[in-house]
């Protein structure tokens, strides 16, 4: 009888977790979500000031879309901050809202809204080493 009944439970697993693959994949493809790749690159300082800026203003962000940062754990990390804070590159955040530290970071944006990040190591965000961008309901900026 046990046998018979660890036939019927590797059936059913061969049918099932199969069949939940597919639904979670089918979920995530039809919530429209999307991956950005900040920089569409490495996060590092850029060439020019503006650089992060002008990559996220020519993008569409939504809620639930997610952020990926790639960087170098021991150079750089990546903070989301108050809007005063990325506006004067202030450097001595005592409580800021994220940081990532680990090289990689996958930052979800939960909500409409506006968002900046910056890297306060040393003077890089005066560097160019930060963005901020708006993410909106509907397909409009």
């Amino acid at each position: 009888m046990a046998a018979d009944g660890g036939h019927w439970f590797s059936i059913l697993a061969t049918i099932i977790v199969p069949l939940a693959t597919v639904i979670i994949l089918f979920t995530a493809a039809c919530s429209g979500t999307i991956t950005h790749t900040v920089g569409d690159s490495i996060w590092s300082i850029p060439q020019t000031e503006g650089f992060y800026n002008k990559w996220a203003s020519s993008r569409l962000f939504r809620p639930g879309d997610v952020l990926y940062f790639e960087f170098d754990r021991d150079l750089y990390h990546v903070m989301r901050v108050q809007n005063w804070e990325y506006q004067m590159c202030e450097t001595n955040i005592v409580i800021p809202w994220e940081v990532y530290h680990d090289g990689k970071a996958w930052v979800t944006l939960p909500e409409e809204g506006y968002y900046t990040y910056i890297c306060n190591v040393l003077d890089y965000c005066s560097l160019g080493l930060r963005f901020e961008l708006k993410v909106n309901k509907s397909d409009s900026p």
